[in-house]
This record gives structure tokens, sequence and C-alpha cells, in this order.
């Protein structure tokens, strides 16, 4: 992910890169119509059957959100740890 942002932050120092993406408007209309092509695939996974235990994940995560908050900053430090 740095990497990328990196990648990101020195091709948007290129003048003919940002020329590209420049005004905002067009790339506004990309990312919403990006948006749109998602919306009946979150409408089938949010409305549709549970295909699978793990699947209802969504549901899980609300019923126990006390618990994800309490145990997600260890498992954040625990995985960066692992990487260092």
């Amino acid at each position: 992910m740095l990497l990328l942002a990196l990648w990101v932050v020195l091709l948007m120092l290129n003048k003919d890169t940002r020329a590209a993406v420049w005004p905002p408007k067009r790339v506004a209309w990309i990312g919403l119509l990006g948006l749109a092509g998602w919306i009946p695939y979150m409408v089938f996974r949010l409305h549709g059957p549970v295909s699978h235990p793990q699947s209802a994940w969504l549901s899980l995560l609300a019923r126990n959100a006390g618990n994800v908050f309490h145990v997600a900053p260890m498992t954040c430090l625990s995985v960066l740890a692992r990487r260092f």
C-alpha cells in the first residue's frame, strides 16, 4: 500500500499526469460509474441468502462489535510486529 501511495505521489508530480485527471469532475463521474457497478453486488450480498457460514460477516460484526473493537488494536499490533 505504501508503494502504491508513493507511485501515485510521483505520478502526480508529473504535469502530463495531472492534466489527465484534471478537472476532478471527470474523475468523479468515472468513480460514480464504478460505484454504480457495485450496487447489484451489494444488494445481492446484503439481502441474499448466506451461501457459506463465514459469509455472514456483516451480521456477526454488528452483533459482536464490542468484542471486535476490543481485539482490533491487539490484532493490528501483532500484524505489524510480525512484519518487523
